[in-house]
């Protein structure tokens, strides 16, 4: 499949970013010509790009297509919701760990465990030390 070079940067930028595509649930297609038959041309024109930080905090999201049956364009609507449910702390620094004299090395190794793959400077400290507690628990 070719592609236009505007569309080769803009998925470049997207990937740059770290941007997710959060596509419909129920179709692609948001623009189409209003021809019927070998005529009828259908292009997703419209799309809800969010941070791998939106992704990774906690949120709930998915886009749909919405009916539109008087315009060439179809809206889409995207719902999120926090998938976060309230609770005390459970995780407390214990001063005798320090005393351990492993505990900088395994901090240590799982600190480079915990790096993800991809992602911002904050979205990677976020992730490391996430990765850190899961492992001190």
């Amino acid at each position: 499949m070719w592609l236009e070079p505007s569309s080769v940067l803009f998925q470049d930028s997207i990937s740059r970013l770290h941007l997710v595509d959060i596509k419909p649930s129920n179709g692609l297609f948001t623009w189409n010509n209003r021809r019927v038959g070998e005529n009828w041309i259908v292009e997703r024109l419209d799309r809800f790009l969010v941070s791998c930080f939106w992704i990774g905090g906690g949120w709930s999201t998915n886009s749909e297509v919405l009916d539109w049956r008087g315009s060439d364009h179809w809206p889409i609507k995207l719902v999120s919701s926090s998938a976060r449910v309230a609770r005390s702390p459970s995780f407390k620094f214990q001063l005798m760990w320090l005393r351990d004299p492993s505990l900088q090395d395994l901090v240590a190794d799982w600190w480079r465990k915990g790096r993800p793959a991809f992602g911002t400077a904050m979205f990677t400290f976020a992730k490391q030390l996430q990765f850190v507690k899961r492992q001190l628990k």
